[in-house]
């Protein structure tokens, strides 16, 4: 009975030497400097997979960038205008103006009475630019 209980716990020890323990007692990762030697093997495996998968990763991402541009509505420029002009204006009771093309006015504030009307409003903002120089 000792003699099969031997021979089963050889078998089973000769097993268990494959599988990578630390260090595995046969094998690959068996040895001194198993661990540089494990981490190698791992990283080896792990490069070939990612070189020879690397096809199916762009062809996900170009799939990917497809739907994703599939989405993006399609933006129209905005249409050149042709360049100012001076022009002179008059407001009723008022000295003719004449503008300056190509400056800009940066108003921090400005406050509308609930009564003024879109117009009244233009006409106070564009005063306020003549009165800066605009």
């Amino acid at each position: 009975l000792q003699n099969a209980y031997n021979a089963a716990s050889d078998i089973l020890g000769r097993i268990r030497d494959l599988f990578p323990f630390s260090p595995a007692k046969e094998g690959p990762f068996s040895g001194r400097g198993w661990t540089l030697f494990s981490g190698m093997s791992l990283a080896e495996g792990f490069a070939d997979g990612m070189t020879r998968g690397a096809g199916l990763v762009r062809s996900a991402a170009e799939r990917m960038a497809a739907i994703a541009a599939a989405s993006v509505p399609t933006v129209t420029p905005a249409p050149v205008l042709p360049p100012a002009v001076p022009r002179t204006v008059q407001l009723a009771g008022q000295s003719p103006i004449t503008t300056q093309p190509g400056k800009w006015l940066h108003i921090e504030n400005f406050y509308a009475a609930a009564n003024q009307s879109p117009d009244d409003i233009a006409e106070r903002l564009y005063l306020l630019s003549i009165a800066r120089g605009y």
